[in-house]
């Protein structure tokens, strides 16, 4: 099968690449190796809908095999037969799909659903596992601090649905817009630089390198956060600067009995000059999420007053109603 697909393609294709087909006036074709194994692979035909596929494989009727595996053959448009040699194992008719939960938590008792519970994408760019990881980053701190004593379960998940509901959009509208594009024929373009709309729906406004609030935080060197608690970054901040902010952050975490940990980033340095603009300071949850940005050297009001608005403030950015 290889060696018949460098034929009809090139014979320097490597041996893990993608083929890709589309006939004049049909639908796409696709074959891959899987797992690198030159003699296994999988293919796909895509049509718009059920009533474009073939009758008898859109009523289920999915036994046949070999049936199907001519059908992908036509629709690859080889310059020669694929041959008697190959044998099909199995084929099936699978629909897109897109699902969200109507609600992903309750307060009381305290229960949140997380990855393949709370929704479900194509497999198309790969985002279902990212989601799931996301999903148990933001929900993973928040349990902490219900059992930790630090905020109220009804506080804790506040947030945690909205939050992970956009970035759940985010890459459905991706697969909806791609899927379309295959489905049209039309050529890819690569992005230059950063901020593709593979890369924006992956990881959202920080894509660009800058902090947002309610976002996670960019990467760039020199940064190590309190993954258990809470992060106070300084930016540029100098010995004043340090000791006007630091205690007061400190002495709140305190109270609250969270983690937390300063971290002095050198603002000269160009992806810290664009993550934080004319921002001096920013506090960072164990996600890595921003809570809050400030231009001033002064915390929020409410992380220096009592525990409670402290939790709120240093976790979740804003006081949130009882």
């Amino acid at each position: 099968m290889l060696e018949l697909l460098r034929r009809q393609v090139g014979p320097d294709v490597p041996s893990g690449a993608a083929y890709s087909f589309r006939k004049p006036g049909q639908w796409p074709a696709h074959v891959w190796q899987i797992d690198g194994e030159e003699e296994l692979y999988y293919g796909i035909v895509s049509y718009p809908t059920a009533c474009d596929a073939p009758g008898w494989l859109s009523a289920g009727e999915v036994s046949d095999a070999s049936r199907a595996l001519r059908v992908l053959e036509a629709a690859c448009d080889c310059v020669e037969p694929w041959g008697p040699g190959l044998e099909a194992l199995q084929c099936w008719f699978w629909t897109p799909y897109s699902l969200c939960a109507e609600k992903w938590t309750l307060d009381r008792p305290a229960a949140a659903l997380a990855g393949d519970a709370a929704h479900l994408l194509s497999p198309l760019g790969g985002f279902g596992m990212n989601l799931g990881v996301g999903d148990a980053a933001s929900l993973g701190w928040r349990l902490a601090a219900v059992l930790n004593g630090w905020l109220e379960p009804g506080a804790a998940l506040s947030g945690y649905e909205a939050e992970r509901r956009e970035a759940w959009a985010r890459c459905d509208a991706y697969v909806v817009a791609e899927r379309a594009r295959l489905m049209g024929g039309k050529a890819y373009v690569p992005p230059l630089g950063r901020g593709g709309a593979y890369e924006t729906a992956l990881l959202g406004p920080c894509v660009n390198g800058q902090a947002v609030v309610g976002h996670r935080l960019p990467h760039f060197p020199g940064v190590r956060l309190e993954t258990r608690g809470v992060t106070l970054l300084l930016v540029n901040g100098g010995e004043d600067l340090v000791a006007a902010i630091a205690p007061a952050f400190v002495a709140a975490c305190g109270r609250i009995g969270v983690p937390c940990r300063t971290c002095i980033v050198d603002g000269a340095q160009p992806a810290v000059a664009v993550a934080f603009g004319g921002n001096r300071l920013a506090i960072c949850r164990p996600d890595a999420v921003v809570t809050f940005l400030g231009a001033a050297a002064c915390l929020p009001e409410a992380v220096v007053e009592e525990a409670g608005l402290a939790a709120e403030a240093l976790l979740l950015g804003e006081k949130v109603a009882p």
